[in-house]
């Protein structure tokens, strides 16, 4: 008997211990539950905040490459401006040759002138002195006769 009711009361606290079991089974799953509807939420949240942190990444990286690009463009204008001084030093340099050449130029033609001038005039003197020397030769033909 004793057996019994110890075998009873055993199998009513196995009853017990079993609904005691199911009760808390019942309350981790429906805490379970609300923790993983408020973990969602968070990781839906979470997941906007990352989409969102990737959608700015990208424009980010759009517009580094864009920046990037026009340094490029702004070096290669750069090398074109320098090109462009030394050519301009270069033009300058040339203009400064014929400035230069001009007053040489200029000073040679008075220069020339002159020269002509001085020919001309002693190419009068030759003149005279031919058509002298011509009459002193026929003075003398007559002369002589």
């Amino acid at each position: 008997e004793a057996a019994l009711k110890e075998a009873s009361s055993n199998a009513s606290s196995e009853k017990a211990g079993k609904r005691v079991v199911e009760m808390m089974e019942k309350k981790f799953a429906k805490k379970t539950e609300e923790e993983k509807k408020k973990h969602a939420s968070e990781v839906k949240a979470l997941q906007r905040k990352v989409d969102k942190a990737e959608e700015e990444a990208k424009r980010n990286a759009d517009e580094l490459e864009k920046v990037k690009k026009e340094g490029k463009d702004l070096a290669n204008k750069f090398k074109d401006v320098k090109g462009m001084q030394k050519e301009l030093e270069d033009l300058r340099e040339v203009a400064t040759e014929a400035e230069e050449l001009r007053k040489k130029v200029s000073e040679d033609e008075k220069v020339m002138e002159k020269l002509n001038a001085d020919y001309s005039e002693e190419k009068a003197l030759r003149k005279k002195y031919w058509n002298m020397m011509e009459d002193m030769k026929g003075k003398i033909r007559v002369y002589a006769r």
